[in-house]
This record gives C-alpha cells, sequence and structure tokens, in this order.
C-alpha cells in the first residue's frame, strides 16, 4: 500500500474538520438552513461518526480522535436542533 491507513484517516479527518468549522457557523448563525436537512439521515450520520470515533479512541488514535470531534460535534448540532424544531410545536 502506498499510504497507511492511519494517514488517509488523518487526511479524511483533516478534510472533515475543516469543513464543519464554517458549517458550525452557519448553523449558529441561521438555524434556518436546517430545513432542508433529514432527521433520519442526520441520526444516521451522527451515529457512523461516533462509530469512527470509538475505533479511533480504541486504536489510541489521539490525532483523528481530536479532528473527527468538530465533525461529531456539527452533526449532534444539526440532529439536536433538527429534535428541537420538530417537537417544539
Amino acid at each position: 500500500m502506498l499510504i497507511d491507513p492511519y494517514t488517509l484517516f488523518a487526511i479524511g479527518n483533516t478534510i472533515g474538520f475543516i469543513g464543519a468549522l464554517p458549517l458550525i457557523y452557519r448553523v449558529y448563525k441561521n438555524r434556518e438552513m436546517l430545513a432542508g436537512y433529514d432527521l433520519v439521515g442526520s441520526i444516521l450520520t451522527l451515529s457512523s461518526i461516533v462509530f469512527f470515533l470509538l475505533g479511533f479512541i480504541s486504536a489510541r488514535n489521539i490525532l483523528n480522535t481530536a479532528l473527527i470531534s468538530f465533525t461529531l460535534f456539527y452533526w449532534l448540532l444539526v440532529v439536536v436542533l433538527k429534535v428541537k424544531n420538530k417537537y417544539a410545536g
């Protein structure tokens, strides 16, 4: 293999980290942008990221654990706000 798996995960998580920052900012400023998000799809995405996080933790991969945390925070924010909007009345 040309690139080891940890490097590939680090590259992917770095891109996810960079991508999550402006998304978190936009959701914070304008919660109306979540109208197009599907609740079930968001929950499934959040769940998959949790499993990736648990894998990184079990592999003691500190860099990827830190990088994926921001993506996890973004999807947790999306799910919480979608549930709040759905049941707010």
